[in-house]
């Protein structure tokens, strides 16, 4: 069986839209992929693009996506540390009457959850509308789809664990 044809659910080949072997640069993921318009005249055939381009620029949509889920958790996790360095290099009266050793004003309290949490949340977005930027596109968009499941529960273990900072009192209370 040559590599473009494969065989479906039914046994029978199946043959890919390249039919010759040289042309054939599309790999069994790129099915996926949100088909492109077929040429209607020779020009738009002249106009379409290189099938090592549209293979390379797949390829490098799941390297993208990898590094943008990995990158998105350790850029929250050192600016989230990094902020509250500051918090206790600048110090305050939290941490002057020895009720806190991190947070140490009521501006850091409710500012810390909330920036790191919206940071979160942008990173998600991000992640989300270049995953529909990719499909329009007609490129490999379930990695970004992978990243964006990958992310979401971080999202919510992260908010649910630290937004409640913002809300209650050093005691446990309920502000309002």
């Amino acid at each position: 069986m040559s590599k473009s044809d494969s065989p479906d659910s039914s046994g029978a080949k199946k043959q890919k839209p390249y039919g010759h072997p040289e042309n054939d640069l599309v790999t069994d993921y790129d099915y996926t992929n949100r088909p492109m318009p077929g040429p209607s005249t020779v020009e738009d055939l002249a106009g379409q693009p290189d099938p090592v381009l549209i293979r390379e620029r797949n390829r490098q949509s799941g390297r993208q996506a990898l590094f943008y889920a990995i990158g998105a958790i350790v850029t929250l996790l050192l600016g989230g540390f990094l902020l509250l360095l500051l918090s206790r290099m600048i110090g305050g009266p939290y941490c002057e009457a020895g009720e806190a050793t991190w947070i140490c004003t009521e501006f850091t309290r409710i500012a810390w959850p909330v920036f790191t949490s919206a940071y979160a949340a942008l990173t998600l977005l991000g992640c989300a509308i270049i995953m529909v930027r990719k499909l329009n596109q007609h490129l490999r968009w379930w990695p970004w789809m992978a990243a964006f499941w990958f992310l979401l529960p971080m999202n919510m273990l992260w908010m649910t664990s630290v937004l409640p900072l913002a809300i209650m009192d050093g005691g446990g209370n309920l502000l309002f």
